[in-house]
């Protein structure tokens, strides 16, 4: 899967903006931590929601959204939830098993900053 460029999420972030605004914080919070990596935990934490678990449902259905805007389909991500995160962020596991790290992309970023969106 290659990572979408900064003008594709741009471009989807802009014409989608009202349809996934009550996901966009867990974006918006992620971005705010050192280096862009945080886990679900911790999402889940700075947004209230009540557990890692609904920042997982959430933060994939906002990547789901925000793909199929970008014409992305199913067959092209995976499927699953999870699967459509990926479009969003690296996973790292740590090796002794704690949780598992979430790091934005780049381009994500940069189209976060692009649009304005930082400190919002």
């Amino acid at each position: 899967m290659n990572v979408p460029s900064k003008e594709q999420y741009v471009a989807a972030f802009s014409r989608c903006e009202r349809s996934i605004k009550g996901r966009l914080k867990i974006l918006l919070a992620h971005h705010a931590f050192p280096d862009h990596t945080a886990t679900a935990t911790q999402l889940a934490e700075v947004v209230g929601y009540p557990s890692y678990s609904a920042v997982n449902l959430n933060y994939g259905l906002l990547a789901r959204a925000v793909c199929e805007e970008m014409g992305l389909r199913k067959e092209d991500i995976g499927g699953r939830l999870s699967d459509w995160l990926v479009t969003f962020v690296s996973f790292d596991r740590p090796e002794d098993h704690a949780h598992v790290t979430l790091t934005l992309h780049d381009n994500v970023v940069a189209a976060i900053k692009e649009l304005g969106w930082v400190g919002r």
